[in-house]
């Protein structure tokens, strides 16, 4: 007999697979429900660069359409290991000339936050920039006050390079950001 964990797992695409989460493809139909929720959802974006704009559906579907196509942003599904979709990771702006890239996480489900599926995503990012894509450099910008994000940054061997002090306006006020990048 299958359990409902199995089930769920087998229609998932697992295209890297980690200890605790894997890497899987984004499947448009599954997948944008819970993408519209997470980017609309003003405590989940508190401290990304996306989430200043609502986001409407026909917005999500055209992100959605851009998948697989935009060769410059590479994006997967977090994916627990009984197939859940907890969250998306990416490569952003790559710049296959000078073999740059910028890592991009969300964790979207709030049960799932500070248990490391973060920094595992992300180490499962670097590994592929790496060994598939051949990029050099990983860069990311993080709120100086997203301690989570700044400390899985720093598990995976990311150092801070640069410090933009009152360089984005949020929730009224301007943030600090601190510039990480990791040569792999």
């Amino acid at each position: 007999m299958i359990k409902k964990g199995e089930a769920i797992k087998r229609q998932r695409v697992v295209f890297l697979a980690g200890e605790k989460i894997d890497l899987g493809i984004l499947e448009k139909e599954q997948d944008i429900g819970r993408c519209l929720r997470w980017v609309n959802d003003q405590k989940i974006t508190k401290f990304l660069l996306i989430g200043v704009l609502p986001t409407n559906k026909n917005l999500e579907e055209e992100w959605f359409e851009k998948q697989g196509k935009d060769k410059d942003n590479i994006v997967f599904a977090i994916l627990t290991k009984e197939g859940e979709m907890i969250g998306v990771a990416g490569l952003h702006k790559i710049d296959w000339l000078t073999g740059l890239a910028e890592a991009g996480i969300l964790i979207g489900e709030k049960q799932h936050h500070s248990k490391g599926y973060g920094t595992e995503a992300e180490k499962l990012l670097l590994f592929y920039a790496k060994e598939y894509l051949n990029l050099r450099k990983i860069t990311g910008r993080i709120f100086e006050e997203n301690y989570a994000s700044r400390k899985a940054a720093e598990k995976n061997g990311f150092e801070k390079e640069g410090f933009f002090k009152e360089h984005l306006f949020r929730r009224g006020k301007f943030h600090n950001i601190i510039f990480y990048s990791k040569f792999i």
